[in-house]
């Protein structure tokens, strides 16, 4: 079957990292079908390279769209109508793309749409605004023949949102190492990793003052944070105010190698997050066999075990303290090999991909 995968999101040379979960969704659906990757490329996104290029032996076409330009959606959406007629199946990512595969016209296409986006969960506010961005988000994720969302947890938003299809779970691909990566060898400090933006959302300078209590209770603990954003220069000012800054590093945007190095060389991973709507970057590190100190909110309470994992409630440095230490007692006595087990086979791309072709068969009514 001929697949049009349609993203705003997906790597290219000025954003090597943008949108890798949706490539792994793209080399996952090749097991099985021709694939097609129509990137809605913004502004501030683009590489200036050519319309159509081939990626992992993957033709993706690229197509320039502002997401708060809705001239462009309609430019975006004619586009598309042309990749259309070779399609025999469209499967879409994230909010951002509805409109412009809405005003393609999509005609007898089976559609599948899956939904990573937090913005969901920002659907829910109060006043007027919000009550027209939900109601433009409900009619716009009533037009797919299935929704597939990547934890139960988005899927209950996308039905509170009012979608009255069906909606299937289908978790994001994870990059497991074969074989599991064991333990680093304890020499006595604890080094924590996080993996995630320097965003609010994120927490990164509660991360900062949780490495602060845990000196002050004598732990010889270090911690690196892989990727960039924002609040970086709070982050360094706030770690050099509380004497901890040789005690950080903040190493930037990595590769997906070099991601899985930085895993292997800790003792647990830690992300005080607000919220995730799946969590990958919590899931490789348990894939990696690292316990995990996480918050209590979102997709990846679906997966972190009770016996490798603590999920965090309270947004206060001594909570996370309090949580790297019981984890890290608790899975002492377990192998890495152990504690990536707890993930089952539900991420691998075989279970993904007949999901993905249940759904297509749903959206062309024979399911």
């Amino acid at each position: 079957m001929r697949v049009l995968v349609v993203t705003p999101w997906y790597p290219n040379d000025a954003t090597p990292y943008a949108g890798a979960f949706v490539e792994r969704d793209v080399r996952m659906l090749r097991g099985g079908h021709q694939v097609t990757v129509a990137h809605l490329v913004a502004p501030a996104h683009s590489d200036g390279g050519p319309t159509v290029v081939e990626r992992n032996g993957v033709r993706v076409v690229r197509i320039p769209m502002a997401p708060s330009d809705p001239r462009q959606w309609w430019r975006a959406g004619r586009r598309l109508r042309s990749l259309l007629n070779d399609a025999d199946a469209l499967n879409s990512h994230a909010a951002t793309s509805l409109w412009p595969v809405a005003l393609a016209g999509v005609g007898r296409t089976p559609w599948v749409h899956t939904e990573h986006s937090s913005a969901i969960g920002a659907s829910f506010g109060g006043g007027a605004a919000a009550r027209r961005t939900r109601a433009i988000r409900r009619a716009l994720l009533n037009r797919p023949g299935v929704v597939i969302a990547v934890s139960d947890h988005l899927g209950e938003l996308i039905r509170r949102l009012g979608r009255r299809g069906p909606i299937m779970t289908v978790p994001n691909a994870v990059d497991a190492p074969t074989p599991v990566p064991p333990k680093r060898s304890g020499d006595g400090r604890l080094r924590l990793v996080a993996v995630g933006g320097l965003t609010e959302g994120k927490r990164p300078l509660l991360a900062v003052r949780m490495l602060a209590e845990l000196h002050s209770r004598g732990r010889d603990a270090h911690l690196t944070w892989v990727g960039g954003g924002p609040l970086l220069a709070e982050a360094v000012t706030l770690a050099t105010d509380l004497g901890v800054d040789d005690r950080v590093d903040f190493v930037g945007a990595q590769r997906p190698d070099e991601v899985g190095a930085h895993l292997i060389a800790s003792d647990v991973f830690v992300l005080p997050t607000e919220g995730e709507t799946f969590g990958v970057a919590i899931a490789e590190a348990i894939a990696h066999g690292r316990p995990v100190v996480v918050g209590a909110t979102g997709g990846h309470v679906e997966f972190v075990a009770p016996s490798i994992g603590e999920l965090v409630a309270e947004a206060n440095p001594e909570a996370y303290a309090d949580a790297v230490a019981v984890v890290f007692e608790r899975t002492r006595g377990l192998s890495a090999e152990d504690i990536a087990a707890t993930l089952g086979l539900r991420f691998h791309d075989s279970e993904r991909l007949g999901a993905y072709d249940r759904a297509f068969a749903r959206a062309a009514g024979r399911g």
